[in-house]
């Protein structure tokens, strides 16, 4: 945590030059209040301690009359002198402290030599009691000096009345009932003078800490004090800002390009500008109260009033499009926008200041790209439909062959995931699961091209690894040639199978590695084997990008799982369904499953299920099981 300096510290280094000279302004401000302020409590106390002394003077004459000690109260010679010496010598030690404290109040003179007159009539008074109780007058005396709140003043004190106590146990033989009582030669000795002092001592501490602490504070009121004068000069100036704000703004709006309008808290109408009048059509005299909500339509004009009630609870701002009522052939479409006025003192709403802008050009403008908007979707839709055909399950001899497409959300079923599976010469299949960037017709287009130039290059020639090659030479060629470009990437994944052999040959383009489903013999336990050779570049990002062969051998009953990474980053808050619990989640269906439709769903089903609900991105499924071809 920071100190309050450091916090002062950073606030400055944001400061302007105009706040750094307020905030001295302000601190010299304080200085000032908390040096009135201790001045005043120093009369003060000058006058307390005027009233103290002339009460101990007569006290001491009081105490020597019929408090003497017994040894002079027996002696008829003593008894006077006892007396006279009250008289004389606290008039000597009140008289000049008191004819300061009316002359010269206030001063530091006036409160040291207080002092010392206090702690002087404070030693008299102890020698004319001559008892160890008349100490306690001492502790009191230094608690009331401390009502100056300056510790010179105790030092001071303290010093004196040590001295004395110092001087009464060097000299008891001459004030044998002085400093210490009767019976001054008691166990400590000579020595009793230093426990007095270190009993001062003590109490010195603890009311210069007192006196601290109440410094303190007094700083503390006095910054309070000053910031609440300056903030009733800020009140006073903001006061006068608001009026020439008002005049400005009732100037700037008469000529705004737009409409500018005042309400109550209630709604009612205030003010409004030249082009709020020409917008609404109302006049001056037509305006005033809730009259002005008739320009809008019936439904709007509801909602208004329930906005305005809403916001003069919560003080939230109020932003609707509207649709004025009928008054010609076109509809007129409106922005209003308001934002409550609070009052500095309470808080409370009290009125509105708002905005109305004519948006019927914007409403059309959006209306013809909604109108663009569902015409591409519904081609893109019925494009992709097209795309993600499904062939047979037993289309492929030897092959069983099963896709799965899940979309996001319902408007994404227009995306870039896509499948084929389709015949080769000497009756090999070629599956393919890849995933366009993007959403859309463009994504949709960009598919379709691609599936079939794919198609071309590997009946062709049945290479994965060189079809990836030439298909992606094609994509950055398209993409520097075209007018626009296709601007976008392709990870794909491929594999060609021979169902006869169970020879398998994968190529991947920055695609998720394909997963193989082992049957063990006939005991129902899958094992999984990921094709985890490093794969090349997706297509389309670097023409010259190398794609490796990567062979296998498939038994019978072993599956192919080729997916779009949809799956694996199936998501739970910040966690991942992850290649790892993907290939768990398989194994577990396999195992489970007699079908390939079975295995699919199950498959889609566990990744929902991890993520707690629907998947973020679309997931695209290729499911191909090697069985005993139609001929044995």
């Amino acid at each position: 945590m920071r100190t309050r300096e450091e916090t002062l510290d950073a606030g400055h280094e944001h400061r302007t030059p105009d706040a750094d000279a307020r905030e001295r302004q302000l601190q010299e401000r304080a200085r000032a209040l908390f040096t009135e302020h201790l001045s005043r409590v120093h009369r003060r106390t000058d006058r307390m301690f005027a009233f103290l002394m002339g009460l101990q003077w007569l006290a001491a004459a009081l105490f020597a009359a019929w408090f003497a000690p017994e040894a002079v109260r027996e002696s008829a010679a003593r008894l006077p002198q006892h007396i006279g010496a009250a008289v004389i010598l606290g008039g000597l030690a009140a008289g000049f402290p008191v004819l300061l404290a009316f002359w010269r109040p206030g001063t530091h003179l006036t409160r040291q030599v207080i002092a010392v007159a206090q702690m002087l009539m404070v030693s008299l008074i102890i020698h004319l009691l001559g008892t160890l109780e008349a100490h306690f007058h001492v502790f009191g005396s230094l608690a009331f000096l401390a009502f100056y709140l300056d510790w010179r003043v105790l030092a001071t004190a303290s010093l004196v009345i040590g001295a004395d106590h110092l001087l009464g146990g060097l000299f008891q033989f001459a004030f044998p009932a002085g400093a210490f009582g009767a019976d001054p030669a008691g166990a400590s000795g000579g020595w009793r003078w230093l426990i007095h002092a270190g009993w001062i001592a003590f109490l010195d501490v603890s009311l210069l800490l007192s006196c601290r602490y109440r410094q303190d504070e007094m700083r503390a009121a006095a910054e309070r004090q000053a910031r609440l004068e300056a903030t009733n000069v800020l009140i006073e100036e903001s006061a006068e800002a608001v009026r020439a704000s008002e005049e400005r703004f009732r100037s700037l709006s008469t000529s705004s390009p737009i409409g500018i309008f005042r309400t109550d808290a209630g709604g009612n109408f205030v003010y409004g500008n030249e082009r709020w009048r020409a917008i609404t059509g109302l006049g001056e005299d037509e305006a005033p109260g809730a009259g002005w909500k008739r320009v809008f339509a019936p439904e709007c004009r509801d909602a208004l009033t329930q906005d305005w009630e809403a916001a003069a609870r919560t003080g939230d701002e109020i932003s609707r499009e509207c649709r004025l009522a009928a008054a010609g052939p076109h509809e007129r479409w409106v922005l209003l926008r308001a934002s409550a006025v609070r009052s500095s003192r309470t808080g409370a709403t009290t009125g509105f200041v708002g905005t109305l802008e004519d948006i019927t050009e914007r409403k059309a403008y959006q209306a013809r790209l909604e109108e663009a908007y569902q015409k591409e979707h519904r081609i893109a839709a019925s494009l992709q439909r097209s795309l993600l055909l499904a062939p047979r399950e037993d289309a492929f001899g030897g092959l069983l062959v099963r896709p799965f497409y899940q979309a996001a959300l319902r408007e994404a079923n227009v995306g870039g995931d896509f499948f084929d599976a389709f015949a080769l010469a000497n009756g090999q299949v070629a599956l393919v699961v890849g995933d366009v960037s993007g959403k859309g017709l463009a994504a949709a287009a960009r598919t379709a091209e691609l599936k079939y130039v794919l198609r071309a290059y590997l009946r062709e020639s049945p290479d994965p690894a060189g079809a990836l090659a030439r298909t992606n030479h094609f994509v950055c060629d398209a993409q520097a040639l075209d007018e626009h470009g296709f601007g976008t990437f392709i990870a794909l994944a491929l594999a060609v199978v021979h169902p006869a052999s169970g020879a398998c040959t994968f190529a991947l383009a920055g695609a998720e590695p394909p997963l193989l489903l082992l049957r063990n013999g006939g005991s129902g336990v899958v094992r999984v084997a990921a094709v985890e050779e490093q794969g090349g570049l997706p297509l389309g990002l670097e023409a010259h990008a190398v794609y490796q062969p990567i062979e296998r051998t498939l038994g019978l009953g072993d599956l192919i799982l080729l997916a779009t990474d949809g799956l694996t980053e199936a998501r739970r808050g910040r966690e991942l369904l992850g290649p790892d619990r993907a290939a768990d989640l398989a194994r577990d269906a396999a195992e489970q499953s007699a079908t390939l439709d079975a295995l699919g769903e199950k498959i889609l089903e566990g990744a929902r299920t991890f993520a707690g609900g629907p998947l973020q991105d679309d997931v695209c499924l290729l499911l191909a099981r090697r069985v005993e071809t139609p001929d044995g």
